[in-house]
């Protein structure tokens, strides 16, 4: 994906807890597992084999911004990777609300609980009764949100221990 004028987004090497080991593959060697962790390094998106997003590359020009961050979401597919935090986790949840025709009021219902279930520091009760209005207003995106769902509430209940 080049453009003529500017460049080129490069491939990079990720590992699934989201520690960068290039942001460019054809310029570093890199490992199967991560030196920090010890989780496989992925060079794709898991969901469509699209390459991840490195650095920007541009011919002819020296040197450029060494401050890259690793992308939450595959550009080409928009899955979540899996380094994803629980902000980001909670964007995946809005994205897929906007496919759900929900009536209007209901939809706004969603994302404002969707938005206060951002903070981890709520109490588990209200936690429990914010997911309980979600999966009442929005039950289909209940349901075939369970994976994004089940880890925000584990990461929940692991925090408050």
């Amino acid at each position: 994906m080049v453009d003529a004028v500017n460049g080129e987004y490069r491939p990079a090497a990720i590992c699934r807890r989201g520690h960068v080991q290039t942001s460019d593959i054809t310029l570093t060697e890199f490992g199967p597992h991560c030196p920090n962790c010890g989780a496989e390094v992925l060079i794709q998106c898991p969901a469509c084999q699209q390459r991840i997003r490195g650095r920007y590359y541009v011919p002819r020009v020296v040197g450029g911004g060494t401050d890259y961050r690793p992308p939450d979401f595959c550009d080409h597919c928009g899955a979540a990777f899996p380094w994803l935090s629980r902000q980001g986790r909670i964007f995946e949840l809005q994205n897929r609300l906007d496919g759900e025709q929900l009536d209007p009021a209901d939809e706004l219902a969603v994302r404002e609980q969707l938005e206060a279930l951002v903070s981890p520091d709520l109490d588990e009760e209200e936690e429990r009764q914010r997911w309980a209005r979600v999966k009442k207003l929005a039950p289909r995106l209940w349901e075939s949100s369970q994976p994004v769902i089940e880890t925000l509430v584990q990461a929940a209940i692991r925090a408050s221990i």
